[in-house]
């Protein structure tokens, strides 16, 4: 509708509401994540608003401006926020300094780097605190705090918010800050100050609330529950959110109904009860979507599709999935989307068999891990998950036997890797490395990236891990010497484990809050033994399991050896487990089909 009337104005020659129209779309293209039309609806206005001389709108402009480009990663974000900032001052008008300042702090968000929001939010406290402006004062602290939270700086935020709260004069103000400092305070593990925190600011608020009391208290209902959890009282935590949800029932209030089923939802995953999870998400997400809370829609079909994941019903995540995606789009949320599109890639992987590699599926994998390194690298984010999501592309690109495509994505995760200081994932990169130089017949890299890990593994005690590299190693030597053929190669297979359970009791236990990305685990893909020769070997390891297929044919009807029956071992030995499936390989290359449970019962007791 503002690309309408933006037509129609100029047609006009309207100038003024030609800007007021240009804000308007900019801000809506800022809120859908198409960051870059947003900067060149900003960039016209800003043309506009100094043809016309008008300095007010062209510092709102500015702000804008600021945003997009720091969305952008364009290394003029800061100097538009600054700009703005400038005009404002000579307008005198203090108080919209603040928006400049928030600008700013986008701005640097963009550029992960702090300092020159740090520099600007000093100068502005000072100049606020001459003046008696105690408000402004604390807002200063609070956008710092909130800056240096989204850079995961948590001892600085924490010490800016704390600055903020001790500013601020009003309730209204604190509660806003006290659920801040809670938040920090879950994300610093410091729990017990994060119920206090989020206790306190509950008390604060009161009806009537605003938009913005209505999202503090939903804030501090997820880090209350989440905090009682971490602390042992899971009992308590669950009777607390089953009576926010009863009075959010009776006050007819839905998006307060779907996210408390929500939190429920995580807890109850974490705890190990995933059908009762998904219980509450079937009701969680009808009753968002009729809120119009897009995004929270989202994050319920995204965990929906993570517990389907852990319980390896690729059927049912694959739809909770896609529908995940959808709902990040329509809310413009790209670090959403990216998350998504990685969960994707692993349910279309998990689905391929090893003799469809060619399959539809596998090419609709790597379109999505495509899409999942893409929006990391558009939102300038270096986490673990986005080497997830490359260690998803590469391994994709081996299985499809795009080598060089493969090796790329490998190196690029362990600089990654290297640069969070993550040496066991270390070793999952050197060992994609590893099989993409097999694919290309470079054995003596292949060996070296796999020692590489190795030594990692050794240097770190973990001598499973380090039986998992002899055996990968004795593979390679077979593909070497042509036992094996390279064909037979379809890389390896990796999936998360997204939360560790936890005891029913209310001891305390090692909980981990759902929210938070939990180390990668290896679930294989167990496929049907329905041929009569040759045999197809898997070896799990850290995060990955070798897919390969051939070696000679065994003698007469084919046995499983005490050394390679198939063992389930405890959570803590999953990581660096060895394992070996067996499974036959007709000259008709059958589809194969996935093993029922009576059938890996029986595979377990042989």
């Amino acid at each position: 509708r503002a690309a309408e009337s933006l037509r129609l104005l100029r047609s006009l020659g309207d100038r003024c509401r030609e800007v007021s129209v240009l804000r308007t779309a900019t801000e809506a293209a800022l809120a859908l994540g198409a960051v870059r039309q947003a900067l060149s609806f900003g960039l016209d206005a800003l043309t506009t608003c100094r043809k016309l001389q008008d300095r007010f709108s062209e510092a709102k402009v500015l702000c804008l401006v600021a945003k997009a480009r720091g969305a952008c990663n364009e290394s003029a974000s800061c100097a538009a926020a600054q700009e703005a900032l400038a005009i404002y001052e000579d307008l005198d008008l203090k108080s919209l300094q603040l928006e400049a300042l928030e600008a700013l702090a986008a701005a640097c968000k963009g550029k992960q780097t702090p300092l020159e929001a740090s520099s600007c939010a000093e100068s502005l406290a000072a100049k606020f605190q001459a003046a008696g402006m105690t408000k402004e004062k604390s807002e200063c602290s609070y956008i710092l705090a909130k800056l240096l939270h989204d850079l995961q700086d948590w001892d600085a935020a924490l010490a800016a918010a704390q600055e903020a709260l001790a500013n601020s004069p009003q309730e209204a103000g604190q509660a806003k800050v006290l659920s801040l400092l809670s938040t920090i305070y879950l994300d610093r593990k410091d729990f017990q100050e994060a119920l206090e925190s989020s206790q306190r600011a509950s008390a604060f608020l009161g009806p009537p609330l605003d938009d913005e009391g209505r999202e503090i208290v939903l804030t501090c209902i997820n880090n209350q529950a989440l905090a009682m959890a971490q602390l042992g009282s899971f009992g308590e935590a669950q009777q607390f959110l089953e009576e926010k949800l009863q009075k959010f029932r009776a006050e007819k209030n839905k998006r307060g109904e779907g996210q408390a089923l929500f939190i429920l939802a995580q807890l109850l995953q974490a705890k190990g009860s995933q059908e009762d999870a998904l219980q509450r998400l079937a009701l969680a997400a009808p009753a968002l979507v009729e809120s119009r809370d897009r995004r929270g829609e989202a994050l319920a079909w995204q965990l929906s599709a993570k517990i389907h994941l852990e319980k390896n019903d690729l059927t049912k995540a694959l739809p909770a999935a896609e529908m995940s995606s959808q709902a990040f789009r329509k809310v413009g949320d790209r670090r959403g989307r990216a998350q998504i599109a990685a969960v994707l890639a692993e349910t279309q992987f998990s689905l391929c068999g090893l003799e469809k590699v060619n399959d539809g599926n596998l090419q609709e994998a790597r379109r999505a891990a495509q899409e999942s390194v893409s929006l990391f690298h558009d939102l300038n984010e270096r986490s673990a998950e986005m080497g997830y999501s490359l260690h998803c592309l590469a391994n994709i690109n081996l299985a499809l036997h795009d080598w060089d495509a493969a090796l790329q994505a490998a190196q690029e995760a362990l600089e990654l890797f290297r640069s969070l200081q993550l040496p066991l994932l270390e070793t999952t990169a050197l060992l994609l490395e590893s099989g993409a130089y097999l694919g290309a017949q470079d054995f003596e890299r292949s060996q070296q990236r796999a020692m590489e890990a190795k030594e990692i593994y050794n240097s770190a005690g973990v001598l499973k891990g380090v039986d998992s590299v002899d055996q990968w190693l004795q593979n390679v030597d077979r593909y070497r010497s042509g036992e094996q053929s390279l064909k037979t190669f379809h890389g390896f297979s990796m999936r998360r484990k997204y939360n560790a359970p936890v005891s029913q009791s209310d001891e305390r236990q090692n909980f981990r809050a759902p929210r938070r990305l939990s180390a990668m685990n290896d679930i294989e893909l167990w496929m049907a033994d329905d041929s009569k020769a040759g045999r197809s070997v898997i070896i799990a390891y850290q995060g990955l399991e070798h897919r390969a297929a051939g070696g000679p044919p065994p003698a007469g009807k084919a046995k499983v050896s005490a050394e390679l029956r198939l063992q389930f071992p405890d959570a803590k030995d999953m990581e660096h487990d060895v394992r070996w499936v067996h499974r036959r390989k007709s000259k008709s290359h059958s589809k194969g089909r996935r093993l029922q449970k009576a059938e890996e019962e029986r595979l377990v007791a042989k």
